[in-house]
């Protein structure tokens, strides 16, 4: 097994009650032990950490900031395109994200000074 990730962050390290996190995970947190559930939030929480750092960084907020004021046709090709860049040509969800925005606005461009 690998080493654990460690957050970049620093995140509020508030802990939920035992009973808050039974109630969570439904019938999958009934059977756990104090021990193992403790466990398994400490799992979640440097989950949870290392999606926030992944996600929060300035060039990926621009981007969804982006993507999200597209009319919703457009959003659409340009979130399809992105997926697409990112999974087919092996490109980090950011720069996928960039092309696919820059793709889009140079289509506009096209379409505009052809009419």
């Amino acid at each position: 097994m690998g080493r654990p990730i460690k957050p970049q962050a620093n995140y509020s390290r508030q802990r939920l009650s035992e009973a808050r996190c039974r109630r969570l995970l439904g019938r999958a947190g009934e059977n756990l032990t104090p021990t193992e559930l403790g466990a398994l939030v400490d799992q979640l929480r440097t989950v949870a950490c290392a999606i926030i750092d992944e996600f929060s960084s300035a060039p990926m907020v621009e981007n969804r900031r982006k993507i999200h004021a597209l009319e919703a046709d457009s959003r659409e090709l340009v979130e399809e395109r992105s997926a697409i860049l990112q999974f087919e040509a092996g490109m980090s969800r950011e720069t996928a994200e960039q092309a696919a925005i820059s793709l889009h606005r140079k289509s506009r461009r096209k379409g505009r000074s052809s009419r």
